[in-house]
């Protein structure tokens, strides 16, 4: 039996595949409930009386041959020891955008929502950009008839502020973490710091809230500083994937995934998304061609690790 995990800094989604490496028995679980993998891995099984023998994960971090040390999660272990303690005849563990990455071309038209003009050139290398708890990058190509995903952390690239007033939130962040990276405020996280910086910019007394406050608030048009958050969170969105995509040639489309975008696709065609993602002075004619879609399969992660495994590991 094979089992495809994918894990990011908030919930972890664990499916079995069939003999045709199509998911079943798919389920989400948060990882605040768990102390690792491990444990998570166990649980599963368990629950569905399984013998195991091979498991791809798909994780959100950065690894060495043997040590994960989640960016955004209080888990590390050792690659080894845990192929060890699941009793695995394999154990393949992969970035979780390598893996979204290899879902891009298993996408129904209808999981792949556009924004904007373009035309994708399948020929061409793919971007994957993905604000979630942190924010994922990848870029995907096709080397003659298998694909392959150059995994990355451009996450943490440096935010480049486009506005005297995105200056200024600039330097709140930099006042708080030095090094502020895109990933500061392009993600679930960041999406909340990032309003507590434009109320103290405006001089708004408001709580702290959460992302999931945030958009709720903006999408109901029940708070102005919401509503400026989450369209500014799009327009800088827009802006970051736009370098992106000039330095990666994505004329295979740029692709936004994770947790947070997909779940207000409207506004973000309503946003100044796409118009930031042109506005490259001299190369804006480049960018206008290169589409951007919206990710709104449920499963990318678990998807590109099936496919993973159905190419050999």
């Amino acid at each position: 039996m094979q089992v495809v995990m994918d894990i990011g800094g908030t919930n972890c989604r664990i499916a079995t595949l069939d003999e045709n490496h199509n998911l079943t028995a798919v389920e989400c679980w948060s990882c605040l409930d768990f102390s690792g993998p491990a444990e998570v891995f166990s649980s599963y099984i368990e629950k569905h009386q399984l013998e195991v023998m091979s498991l791809c994960m798909a994780i959100a971090s950065p690894f060495t041959e043997d040590q994960v040390a989640m960016t955004n999660l209080n888990w590390s272990f050792s690659t080894l020891e845990l192929k060890r303690q699941l009793s695995l005849k394999t154990l393949n563990i992969i970035n979780d955008f390598h893996a979204v990455g290899l879902a891009i071309p298993l996408l129904a038209d209808t999981e792949k929502i556009q924004v904007g003009a373009g035309n994708i050139d399948p020929e061409k290398p793919a971007l994957i950009c993905g604000p979630g708890t942190g924010l994922g990058v990848a870029i995907l190509t096709r080397v003659g008839n298998v694909w392959q995903v150059l995994p990355g952390e451009g996450g943490h690239m440096d935010f480049a502020p486009n506005s005297p007033y995105e200056m200024e939130i600039w330097k709140i962040f930099h006042r708080k973490y030095g090094h502020v990276s895109a990933e500061r405020i392009l993600s679930g996280p960041g999406l909340s710091e990032l309003h507590s910086a434009i109320c103290e910019i405006e001089g708004i007394d408001a709580p702290p809230l959460s992302a999931q406050q945030i958009s709720e608030l903006a999408l109901t048009n029940a708070s102005a500083s919401c509503l400026k958050t989450l369209n500014l969170f799009c327009a800088m969105l827009g802006s970051y994937c736009g370098s992106l995509a000039l330095a990666t040639a994505a004329f295979g489309g740029v692709y936004i995934a994770g947790g947070i975008v997909p779940r207000f696709i409207d506004f973000v065609k309503a946003s100044e998304f796409r118009q930031r993602f042109e506005a490259k002075g001299r190369y804006r004619s480049y960018n206008e061609k290169i589409p951007t879609c919206i990710i709104s399969a449920e499963y990318p992660g678990l998807l590109g690790a099936a496919a993973y495994l159905r190419q050999g590991g």
